[in-house]
């Protein structure tokens, strides 16, 4: 048997993860069209939908990183407050955009350290809302900001 949605608590930091970027992407000036989970435990997955944005600035891809970055370390704040026994928050696909995106030639003036503040403090902005959405999104699967 399956475990109730509102009350897995992976699919709930998933969910909190998910709407860490799509928050933080709404708010640098991306369109976040759907934010959607699927699956429970250890299976959930998400992802955010932002159509086909184009990173052709500097200033574009430090906002893109920004809300890549924020994806995990709301989770990790979701798992620290409600779930502590849960592993971390690691997304492989984030780790492969953040890789992908820091060689970008114009990406090279960019500090990940400042990348990684920058992302805290929008995702401490947010916070309300994520932790607020989070259990609407796990009920629903799929929301739209």
């Amino acid at each position: 048997m399956s475990m109730p949605l509102l009350t897995d608590p992976t699919r709930l930091m998933i969910c909190a993860h998910e709407l860490a970027h799509a928050t933080v992407f709404r708010d640098v000036g991306f369109r976040p069209e759907s934010i959607t989970v699927r699956g429970t435990g250890r299976r959930t997955v998400g992802a955010v939908d932002c159509g086909r944005a184009t990173l052709g600035t500097t200033s574009r891809i430090r906002d893109y990183l920004i809300g890549v970055l924020a994806g995990t370390i709301a989770g990790n704040r979701w798992r620290e407050t409600y779930a502590p026994r849960l592993p971390f928050d690691e997304s492989a696909e984030d780790a492969h955009n953040l890789r992908w995106a820091v060689r970008l030639p114009l990406a090279r003036e960019l500090s990940t350290n400042d990348l990684r503040h920058e992302a805290r403090v929008r995702v401490g902005e947010r916070w309300a809302e994520i932790t607020r959405l989070a259990p609407v999104l796990a009920e629903r699967g799929t929301i739209r900001l």
